[in-house]
């Protein structure tokens, strides 16, 4: 399977920076996506929680 190269672009819908990012990404016939960070400390670390799902 070789590279495939995709067409698109990606909208900020929501930012309270530095705790939280949601996207939503248009990828052309794919269709689009919604990809949301939760950022939280973590210690003396960070976690970041990935979420996405189909829109």
């Amino acid at each position: 399977m070789g590279l495939k190269e995709f067409h698109g672009h990606t909208t900020i819908r929501r930012l309270d920076a530095p705790h939280a990012l949601e996207l939503e990404a248009h990828g052309g016939s794919l269709g689009a996506a919604r990809v949301a960070f939760d950022i939280r400390p973590w210690g003396d670390k960070t976690l970041v929680i990935r979420d996405e799902h189909p829109l």
